[in-house]
C-alpha cells in the first residue's frame, strides 16, 4: 500500500478503531451465541424430542457464523496494524 497524503496514516487509524470496534461486537456476539448452543445441545442431550435436536443444530450454525465473523474482523485489525506499522516505517524512512 503506497501513502502519498498525510492523512492516510489518520485514516488507516480511523479504519483501525471501527475494525477493533467491530471484532469487539463480534466477540462479544460469538460468546452468546456460543453459551446458547452449548446450552440447547445439553439440552437435546437430555431430550427425546426432535425439535430440540434440530433446535441445537441451528443453534450451532449459528454460533460458527459468528465466530467466523469474529475472526475475520480481528484478521482485519491485525492487517489495518500491519499497514500502519508499514506506514510508520516508511515515514521514518523518509
Amino acid at each position: 500500500m503506497v501513502f502519498r497524503r498525510k492523512n492516510d496514516l489518520a485514516k488507516l487509524q480511523d479504519r483501525l478503531r471501527r475494525a477493533r470496534a467491530e471484532a469487539e461486537v463480534a466477540a462479544e456476539q460469538a460468546l452468546a451465541l456460543r453459551e446458547e448452543a452449548d446450552d440447547l445441545r445439553v439440552r437435546a442431550l437430555a431430550s427425546d424430542r426432535p425439535d430440540d435436536r434440530a433446535d441445537a443444530a441451528e443453534a450451532e450454525r449459528h454460533a460458527v457464523t459468528a465466530e467466523a465473523a469474529r475472526d475475520r474482523a480481528r484478521a482485519e485489525a491485525a492487517r489495518l496494524v500491519a499497514d500502519i506499522d508499514a506506514a510508520l516505517d516508511r515515514r521514518s524512512q523518509g
